[in-house]
Protein backbone atom coordinates (compact mmCIF):
# COMPACT_ATOMS: atom_id res chain seq x y z
CA UNK A 1 0.00 0.00 0.00
CA UNK A 2 1.14 3.36 -0.72
CA UNK A 3 0.95 4.91 2.74
CA UNK A 4 2.92 2.36 4.14
CA UNK A 5 5.51 2.83 1.25
CA UNK A 6 6.03 6.33 2.42
CA UNK A 7 7.69 5.14 5.25
CA UNK A 8 5.57 7.47 7.14
CA UNK A 9 5.74 8.06 11.17
CA UNK A 10 3.76 6.21 13.62
CA UNK A 11 0.01 7.11 13.57
CA UNK A 12 -0.40 8.84 16.98
CA UNK A 13 -3.99 9.25 16.01
CA UNK A 14 -6.52 6.40 16.06
CA UNK A 15 -9.22 8.53 14.07
CA UNK A 16 -6.57 9.41 11.67
CA UNK A 17 -5.52 6.33 10.76
CA UNK A 18 -8.55 4.77 10.22
CA UNK A 19 -9.30 8.29 7.65
CA UNK A 20 -6.38 7.94 5.88
CA UNK A 21 -7.13 3.98 5.46
CA UNK A 22 -10.48 4.93 4.06
CA UNK A 23 -8.96 7.29 1.68
CA UNK A 24 -7.05 4.79 -0.04
CA UNK A 25 -9.45 2.65 -0.04
CA UNK A 26 -12.11 4.84 -1.71
CA UNK A 27 -9.76 5.90 -4.01
CA UNK A 28 -8.90 2.69 -5.30
CA UNK A 29 -12.71 1.70 -5.22
CA UNK A 30 -13.23 5.11 -7.32
CA UNK A 31 -15.52 6.31 -5.23
CA UNK A 32 -14.17 10.00 -5.38
CA UNK A 33 -16.61 11.92 -3.52
CA UNK A 34 -16.03 9.59 -0.32
CA UNK A 35 -12.39 10.30 -1.27
CA UNK A 36 -12.18 13.41 -1.18
CA UNK A 37 -14.07 14.00 2.19
CA UNK A 38 -11.78 10.97 3.60
CA UNK A 39 -8.42 12.18 2.69
CA UNK A 40 -9.14 15.47 3.78
CA UNK A 41 -9.72 14.25 7.01
CA UNK A 42 -6.99 12.32 7.19
CA UNK A 43 -4.53 14.83 6.10
CA UNK A 44 -6.07 17.56 8.69
CA UNK A 45 -4.94 14.47 11.75
CA UNK A 46 -2.03 13.74 9.93
CA UNK A 47 -0.46 16.00 8.19
CA UNK A 48 2.95 14.81 7.41
CA UNK A 49 1.62 11.36 6.16
CA UNK A 50 1.84 12.62 2.81
CA UNK A 51 0.79 9.57 0.58
CA UNK A 52 -2.43 10.97 1.77
CA UNK A 53 -1.78 13.74 -1.01
CA UNK A 54 -1.30 11.59 -3.34
CA UNK A 55 -4.73 9.92 -3.30
CA UNK A 56 -6.58 13.41 -2.71
CA UNK A 57 -5.07 14.10 -6.25
CA UNK A 58 -6.39 11.63 -7.96
CA UNK A 59 -9.63 12.58 -6.71
CA UNK A 60 -10.02 15.92 -6.99
CA UNK A 61 -8.38 15.21 -10.76
CA UNK A 62 -11.37 12.79 -11.07
CA UNK A 63 -13.77 15.42 -10.28
CA UNK A 64 -12.80 17.81 -12.64
CA UNK A 65 -11.10 19.80 -9.87
CA UNK A 66 -7.79 21.35 -10.91
CA UNK A 67 -6.82 23.79 -9.35
CA UNK A 68 -6.99 21.53 -6.25
CA UNK A 69 -5.82 18.42 -7.85
CA UNK A 70 -2.60 20.47 -8.89
CA UNK A 71 -2.08 21.75 -5.05
CA UNK A 72 -2.24 18.16 -3.70
CA UNK A 73 0.24 16.73 -6.39
CA UNK A 74 2.30 18.86 -5.66
CA UNK A 75 2.54 18.39 -2.38
CA UNK A 76 3.11 15.33 -2.54
CA UNK A 77 5.92 15.37 -4.65
CA UNK A 78 7.50 18.12 -2.92
CA UNK A 79 7.52 15.80 0.43
CA UNK A 80 8.12 12.51 -1.21
CA UNK A 81 11.36 14.04 -3.31
CA UNK A 82 12.65 15.41 0.51
CA UNK A 83 13.06 11.89 1.01
CA UNK A 84 15.59 9.71 -0.71
CA UNK A 85 14.18 6.55 0.58
CA UNK A 86 10.20 7.34 -0.13
CA UNK A 87 12.36 8.99 -3.57
CA UNK A 88 13.13 5.11 -4.94
CA UNK A 89 10.06 3.38 -3.84
CA UNK A 90 7.09 6.06 -5.31
CA UNK A 91 9.44 6.60 -8.43
CA UNK A 92 5.81 5.49 -10.65
CA UNK A 93 3.82 7.78 -8.29
CA UNK A 94 5.94 10.59 -8.47
CA UNK A 95 5.85 10.27 -12.06
CA UNK A 96 2.37 10.34 -12.28
CA UNK A 97 1.93 13.14 -9.67
CA UNK A 98 3.78 15.39 -11.57
CA UNK A 99 2.18 15.02 -14.95
CA UNK A 100 -1.40 15.32 -13.04
CA UNK A 101 0.12 18.42 -11.37
CA UNK A 102 1.38 19.65 -15.30
CA UNK A 103 -2.39 18.98 -17.08
CA UNK A 104 -4.02 20.31 -14.03
CA UNK A 105 -2.47 23.55 -13.91
CA UNK A 106 -3.32 23.51 -17.58
CA UNK A 107 -6.69 22.74 -17.38
CA UNK A 108 -6.91 25.38 -14.65
CA UNK A 109 -5.15 28.50 -16.84
CA UNK A 110 -2.21 28.64 -15.03
CA UNK A 111 0.28 28.44 -18.29
CA UNK A 112 3.04 29.89 -16.02
CA UNK A 113 3.01 27.33 -13.09
CA UNK A 114 2.11 24.24 -15.91
CA UNK A 115 4.31 25.17 -18.46
CA UNK A 116 7.94 23.60 -16.03
CA UNK A 117 5.48 20.89 -15.14
CA UNK A 118 5.05 19.80 -18.45
CA UNK A 119 8.76 19.69 -19.50
CA UNK A 120 9.44 17.67 -16.85
CA UNK A 121 6.64 14.79 -17.55
CA UNK A 122 7.49 15.12 -21.21
CA UNK A 123 11.18 14.28 -20.57
CA UNK A 124 9.77 11.48 -17.90
CA UNK A 125 8.05 9.80 -21.28
CA UNK A 126 8.66 11.49 -24.25
CA UNK A 127 6.15 9.70 -26.19
CA UNK A 128 3.34 11.37 -24.09
CA UNK A 129 0.57 12.46 -26.49
CA UNK A 130 -1.29 14.12 -24.19
CA UNK A 131 1.04 15.76 -22.35
CA UNK A 132 3.11 16.81 -25.35
CA UNK A 133 -0.26 18.28 -26.66
CA UNK A 134 -0.40 20.69 -23.89
CA UNK A 135 3.34 21.13 -24.29
CA UNK A 136 2.95 21.91 -27.69
CA UNK A 137 -0.02 24.70 -27.22
CA UNK A 138 2.08 26.50 -23.98
CA UNK A 139 4.85 26.70 -26.09
CA UNK A 140 3.34 28.48 -29.07
CA UNK A 141 1.69 31.07 -26.40
CA UNK A 142 4.75 31.59 -25.70
CA UNK A 143 6.06 31.76 -28.86
CA UNK A 144 8.62 29.53 -29.02
CA UNK A 145 7.29 28.21 -32.48
CA UNK A 146 10.05 25.34 -32.89
CA UNK A 147 9.61 23.67 -29.76
CA UNK A 148 5.82 23.96 -30.44
CA UNK A 149 6.64 21.89 -33.70
CA UNK A 150 8.89 19.55 -31.93
CA UNK A 151 6.15 18.97 -29.34
CA UNK A 152 3.12 18.41 -32.05
CA UNK A 153 5.12 16.13 -34.13
CA UNK A 154 5.35 13.80 -31.27
CA UNK A 155 1.43 14.19 -30.69
CA UNK A 156 1.26 13.31 -34.58
CA UNK A 157 3.16 9.96 -34.49
CA UNK A 158 2.01 8.74 -31.36
CA UNK A 159 -1.93 9.58 -31.76
CA UNK A 160 -2.46 10.68 -35.14
CA UNK A 161 -6.20 10.90 -34.55
CA UNK A 162 -5.48 13.80 -32.45
CA UNK A 163 -6.57 16.30 -35.64
CA UNK A 164 -5.57 19.03 -33.53
CA UNK A 165 -1.59 18.63 -33.28
CA UNK A 166 -2.40 18.39 -37.14
CA UNK A 167 -4.44 21.72 -37.43
CA UNK A 168 -1.31 23.24 -35.31
CA UNK A 169 0.97 21.91 -37.34
CA UNK A 170 -0.41 22.95 -40.62
CA UNK A 171 -0.95 26.45 -38.99
CA UNK A 172 2.84 26.86 -38.12
CA UNK A 173 3.41 25.06 -41.72
CA UNK A 174 1.39 28.28 -43.22
CA UNK A 175 2.81 30.67 -41.38
CA UNK A 176 6.13 29.86 -42.30
CA UNK A 177 5.44 29.96 -45.74
CA UNK A 178 5.81 25.80 -46.55
CA UNK A 179 2.49 25.16 -48.10
CA UNK A 180 3.04 21.55 -48.98
CA UNK A 181 3.80 20.52 -45.44
CA UNK A 182 0.96 22.69 -44.59
CA UNK A 183 -1.01 20.92 -46.42
CA UNK A 184 -0.29 17.13 -45.95
CA UNK A 185 -1.37 18.38 -41.91
CA UNK A 186 -4.24 20.29 -42.81
CA UNK A 187 -5.75 17.41 -44.62
CA UNK A 188 -5.70 15.29 -41.50
CA UNK A 189 -6.93 17.95 -39.25
CA UNK A 190 -10.78 18.88 -40.73
CA UNK A 191 -12.23 16.13 -38.22
CA UNK A 192 -11.49 18.03 -35.34
CA UNK A 193 -12.52 20.80 -33.56
CA UNK A 194 -10.98 23.02 -35.79
CA UNK A 195 -11.87 22.26 -39.04
CA UNK A 196 -13.70 25.87 -39.85
CA UNK A 197 -10.10 27.41 -39.93
CA UNK A 198 -8.29 23.97 -41.44
CA UNK A 199 -10.67 24.27 -44.44
CA UNK A 200 -10.09 27.83 -44.33
CA UNK A 201 -6.80 27.93 -44.74
CA UNK A 202 -6.62 24.80 -47.13
CA UNK A 203 -8.95 26.70 -49.46
CA UNK A 204 -7.07 29.89 -49.35
CA UNK A 205 -3.98 28.35 -50.38
CA UNK A 206 -5.82 26.83 -53.12
CA UNK A 207 -6.94 29.88 -54.21
CA UNK A 208 -3.15 31.20 -54.83
CA UNK A 209 -1.96 27.92 -56.41
CA UNK A 210 -4.72 29.12 -59.13
CA UNK A 211 -2.00 31.87 -60.69
CA UNK A 212 0.89 29.36 -59.91
CA UNK A 213 3.12 28.66 -62.97
CA UNK A 214 3.58 24.84 -61.70
CA UNK A 215 -0.24 24.30 -60.44
CA UNK A 216 -2.77 23.20 -62.17
CA UNK A 217 -5.33 26.16 -62.13
CA UNK A 218 -8.02 24.49 -63.13
CA UNK A 219 -7.66 21.39 -59.84
CA UNK A 220 -6.50 24.28 -57.58
CA UNK A 221 -9.93 26.02 -58.28
CA UNK A 222 -12.00 22.67 -57.42
CA UNK A 223 -9.64 22.15 -54.15
CA UNK A 224 -10.56 25.55 -53.01
CA UNK A 225 -14.62 25.01 -53.85
CA UNK A 226 -14.21 21.59 -52.04
CA UNK A 227 -12.23 23.47 -49.14
CA UNK A 228 -14.69 26.82 -49.16
CA UNK A 229 -17.76 24.79 -49.15
CA UNK A 230 -16.60 22.10 -46.45
CA UNK A 231 -15.83 25.61 -44.81
CA UNK A 232 -19.67 26.95 -45.26
CA UNK A 233 -21.10 23.42 -43.45
CA UNK A 234 -19.34 24.40 -40.14
CA UNK A 235 -19.21 28.00 -40.57
CA UNK A 236 -22.41 29.47 -42.21
CA UNK A 237 -23.39 32.88 -40.68
CA UNK A 238 -19.91 34.69 -40.16
CA UNK A 239 -17.99 37.58 -42.01
CA UNK A 240 -15.67 35.00 -43.11
CA UNK A 241 -18.47 32.96 -44.68
CA UNK A 242 -19.22 36.60 -46.52
CA UNK A 243 -15.28 36.37 -47.78
CA UNK A 244 -16.38 32.81 -48.51
CA UNK A 245 -19.45 33.05 -50.58
CA UNK A 246 -17.10 36.03 -52.56
CA UNK A 247 -14.43 33.31 -53.81
CA UNK A 248 -16.53 31.09 -54.38
CA UNK A 249 -18.80 33.52 -56.50
CA UNK A 250 -15.79 35.13 -58.60
CA UNK A 251 -14.94 31.24 -59.29
CA UNK A 252 -18.51 30.37 -60.50
CA UNK A 253 -18.65 33.41 -62.30
CA UNK A 254 -15.14 33.12 -64.14
CA UNK A 255 -16.63 29.36 -65.12
CA UNK A 256 -19.70 31.37 -66.77
CA UNK A 257 -22.22 29.35 -63.78
CA UNK A 258 -24.32 32.29 -63.69
CA UNK A 259 -26.74 30.74 -61.21
CA UNK A 260 -23.76 29.10 -58.68
CA UNK A 261 -21.90 32.83 -58.74
CA UNK A 262 -25.32 34.71 -58.28
CA UNK A 263 -26.10 33.06 -54.96
CA UNK A 264 -23.37 33.42 -53.81
CA UNK A 265 -22.69 36.70 -54.51
CA UNK A 266 -26.50 37.32 -52.90
CA UNK A 267 -25.36 35.38 -49.49
CA UNK A 268 -22.36 37.63 -49.59
CA UNK A 269 -23.97 40.24 -49.80
CA UNK A 270 -26.71 39.30 -46.82
CA UNK A 271 -23.73 38.56 -44.58
CA UNK A 272 -21.78 41.46 -45.22
CA UNK A 273 -23.97 44.52 -47.03
CA UNK A 274 -21.32 46.89 -45.96
CA UNK A 275 -18.34 45.72 -46.71
CA UNK A 276 -15.83 47.87 -49.10
CA UNK A 277 -17.20 44.81 -52.23
CA UNK A 278 -20.86 45.01 -51.74
CA UNK A 279 -21.29 48.04 -54.19
CA UNK A 280 -18.97 45.80 -56.81
CA UNK A 281 -20.82 43.04 -55.86
CA UNK A 282 -24.37 44.64 -55.96
CA UNK A 283 -23.41 45.71 -59.34
CA UNK A 284 -22.43 42.81 -60.79
CA UNK A 285 -26.17 41.41 -59.63
CA UNK A 286 -28.16 44.39 -61.53
CA UNK A 287 -25.90 44.35 -64.76
CA UNK A 288 -24.56 41.13 -65.37
CA UNK A 289 -21.19 39.43 -65.60
CA UNK A 290 -19.69 37.78 -68.31
CA UNK A 291 -21.72 35.85 -70.57
CA UNK A 292 -24.64 35.85 -67.29
CA UNK A 293 -27.25 38.33 -67.73
CA UNK A 294 -28.72 40.26 -64.85
CA UNK A 295 -32.31 38.25 -64.12
CA UNK A 296 -35.56 40.03 -64.56
CA UNK A 297 -36.36 42.08 -61.47
CA UNK A 298 -33.25 42.00 -60.36
CA UNK A 299 -33.07 44.99 -57.52
CA UNK A 300 -30.83 47.75 -58.48
CA UNK A 301 -28.78 49.39 -55.51
CA UNK A 302 -30.42 52.14 -55.54
CA UNK A 303 -34.03 50.53 -55.15
CA UNK A 304 -32.93 48.18 -52.30
CA UNK A 305 -31.47 51.65 -50.53
CA UNK A 306 -35.07 53.46 -51.41
CA UNK A 307 -36.94 50.14 -49.73
CA UNK A 308 -34.80 49.87 -46.65
CA UNK A 309 -34.95 54.02 -45.78
CA UNK A 310 -31.25 54.43 -45.65
CA UNK A 311 -28.08 55.89 -47.66
CA UNK A 312 -25.29 54.29 -48.82
CA UNK A 313 -22.42 53.94 -46.59
CA UNK A 314 -18.91 54.57 -47.14
CA UNK A 315 -18.50 50.57 -47.51
CA UNK A 316 -21.02 50.89 -49.89
CA UNK A 317 -19.40 53.24 -52.76
CA UNK A 318 -18.06 52.28 -55.63
CA UNK A 319 -14.40 50.94 -55.43
CA UNK A 320 -12.45 52.41 -58.20
CA UNK A 321 -9.54 49.60 -58.11
CA UNK A 322 -8.32 46.64 -56.48
CA UNK A 323 -5.29 46.11 -54.25
CA UNK A 324 -3.21 43.60 -55.18
CA UNK A 325 -1.75 41.88 -52.31
CA UNK A 326 2.06 40.73 -52.31
CA UNK A 327 2.41 36.69 -53.16
CA UNK A 328 2.21 33.78 -50.75
CA UNK A 329 5.38 34.38 -47.92
CA UNK A 330 6.77 37.89 -50.01
CA UNK A 331 5.63 40.43 -46.78
CA UNK A 332 2.43 41.84 -46.34
CA UNK A 333 -0.80 42.77 -48.11
CA UNK A 334 -0.92 46.09 -47.09
CA UNK A 335 2.20 46.99 -49.06
CA UNK A 336 0.83 46.14 -52.18
CA UNK A 337 0.73 48.19 -55.55
CA UNK A 338 -2.39 49.04 -57.42
CA UNK A 339 -3.83 47.69 -60.48
CA UNK A 340 -4.02 49.79 -63.55
CA UNK A 341 -7.77 48.58 -64.35
CA UNK A 342 -10.42 49.97 -62.88
CA UNK A 343 -13.16 47.33 -61.48
CA UNK A 344 -16.62 46.62 -64.05
CA UNK A 345 -17.55 43.04 -64.03
CA UNK A 346 -16.13 40.07 -63.06
CA UNK A 347 -14.28 38.41 -65.87
CA UNK A 348 -15.07 36.15 -68.93
CA UNK A 349 -13.05 33.84 -69.79
CA UNK A 350 -12.10 35.80 -72.60
CA UNK A 351 -10.35 39.04 -71.19
CA UNK A 352 -9.29 40.55 -74.74
CA UNK A 353 -11.61 43.53 -73.14
CA UNK A 354 -8.63 45.78 -71.22
CA UNK A 355 -11.53 47.35 -69.69
CA UNK A 356 -11.48 43.93 -67.65
CA UNK A 357 -8.94 42.61 -65.19
CA UNK A 358 -7.86 38.83 -65.85
CA UNK A 359 -9.13 36.28 -63.65
CA UNK A 360 -5.57 35.98 -61.91
CA UNK A 361 -5.88 40.17 -60.97
CA UNK A 362 -9.36 39.63 -59.26
CA UNK A 363 -8.25 36.43 -57.72
CA UNK A 364 -5.08 38.24 -55.92
CA UNK A 365 -7.13 41.60 -54.66
CA UNK A 366 -9.89 38.72 -53.24
CA UNK A 367 -6.63 37.29 -51.08
CA UNK A 368 -6.63 40.50 -48.76
CA UNK A 369 -10.53 39.96 -47.62
CA UNK A 370 -9.54 37.42 -45.73
CA UNK A 371 -5.99 37.78 -45.22
CA UNK A 372 -6.58 38.49 -41.09
CA UNK A 373 -7.90 35.31 -40.64
CA UNK A 374 -5.69 32.68 -42.58
CA UNK A 375 -4.39 31.41 -39.34
CA UNK A 376 -5.77 31.43 -35.69
CA UNK A 377 -3.35 32.39 -33.46
CA UNK A 378 -3.32 29.36 -30.79
CA UNK A 379 -3.62 31.44 -27.66
CA UNK A 380 -6.82 32.79 -28.89
CA UNK A 381 -8.68 29.77 -28.74
CA UNK A 382 -6.62 29.44 -24.95
CA UNK A 383 -7.51 32.56 -23.51
CA UNK A 384 -11.17 31.63 -25.07
CA UNK A 385 -11.15 28.96 -22.32
CA UNK A 386 -12.05 26.20 -24.70
CA UNK A 387 -9.87 23.47 -24.69
CA UNK A 388 -11.40 19.87 -24.89
CA UNK A 389 -10.12 16.91 -23.82
CA UNK A 390 -6.95 17.10 -25.93
CA UNK A 391 -7.69 19.55 -28.04
CA UNK A 392 -8.60 23.67 -28.23
CA UNK A 393 -11.02 25.30 -30.28
CA UNK A 394 -9.74 28.25 -32.15
CA UNK A 395 -12.17 31.29 -32.27
CA UNK A 396 -12.75 33.14 -35.47
CA UNK A 397 -11.64 36.05 -36.30
CA UNK A 398 -13.88 38.55 -38.63
CA UNK A 399 -11.91 38.54 -42.13
CA UNK A 400 -13.42 41.88 -43.06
Amino acid sequence: MLLAAANAPALPLQDGAEAARECEAATQASDWDTAVTRCAAAIEALPDTYGIYYFLGLAHQQRQEWTEAAAAFESFVSASEAEPEGQAQLAEQIRIAVRGAALARIRAGDRAGGLPLLRHAAEADPADAEVAFFLGVALLEEGDRQGAEAAFLVVSAEAPQISEAHFFLGQLHYEAGDYEAARTHLDAAPGGSLRADAHWMAGSMALRNTESGTADPEGAENDALRHFGAFLEVEPETARAAVAHYFVGTIAADREECDAARRHYRDFLRIAPEHERASDVQRYLEEGFGSCEAPPGEKTLAESEEQAGSSPTLCQQPVAKLTRPSSPGGGSAGDASRLEQPVAKPPRRSTGDPSRLNRAALRRSSLRFGRNTLGIPPSRALSAGRLTRLGAHASSTPGC
